[in-house]
């Protein structure tokens, strides 16, 4: 029967293999509960989809402070009439087509329709003309600050790259790393009898 004795060059080694296993064993859990957690909320916000609830990410800072350049917004439909002042919602602009987020300083009505005045928190003043807002206004649900940056790089090519691809590759090197390691630790043990 061949022994050996343990030098302390190979005990350190040892503890650094065993170091840098349990530091990789951390990265792809971590990676892993990033990923599931991303997936958990683009599926609530595709989920609440057909209840007529949108997701926007706020790319300017005509809300700040109240809602932060980058943040993540779920809007839920509104009726007009319920809709009052101090109120955020997200509506098309008139002027170009595009979504904005602000809020109402006033209300008119005027043979009926609703005519609103808004604002952004970060203006001075309100915006440059009323809207009359029909069908397809959202009411603030609530906002994640910075997350919108986060979904924005999830939904482009690169994005959904590394976010999928590279989790899915780590994960697959830790389940070959330890299946290798239970076949060395095999090995070890039937060379010894």
């Amino acid at each position: 029967m061949i022994t050996t004795t343990a030098t302390p060059e190979g005990l350190a080694g040892s503890r650094q293999e065993q170091w840098a296993r349990r530091a990789g064993r951390l990265a792809a859990a971590v990676a892993l509960l990033g990923l599931v957690a991303l997936l958990g909320l683009l599926l609530v916000t595709a989920a609440l989809k057909p209840l007529g609830y949108d997701s926007y990410v706020i790319y300017g800072s005509s809300m700040e402070p109240t809602i932060k350049v980058g943040s993540l917004i779920l809007a839920k439909p509104a009726a007009v009439d319920g809709l009052e002042v101090g109120d955020i919602i997200a509506f098309q602009s008139p002027g170009n087509g595009v979504r904005v987020t602000h809020r109402i300083v006033a209300v008119r009505e005027e043979n009926g329709q609703h005519y609103f005045q808004t604002k952004g928190d970060a203006s001075n003043g309100g915006d440059p003309q009323e809207v009359r807002l029909e069908d397809g206004v959202q009411e603030l649900a609530y906002h994640l600050p910075y997350l919108g940056y986060f979904v924005h790089f999830a939904k482009s090519t690169l994005g959904m790259i590394l976010l999928l691809v590279l989790p899915a590759a780590g994960l697959l090197a830790l389940h070959w790393t330890k299946n290798g390691e239970a076949g060395a630790s095999n090995q070890e043990t039937v060379g010894e009898g």
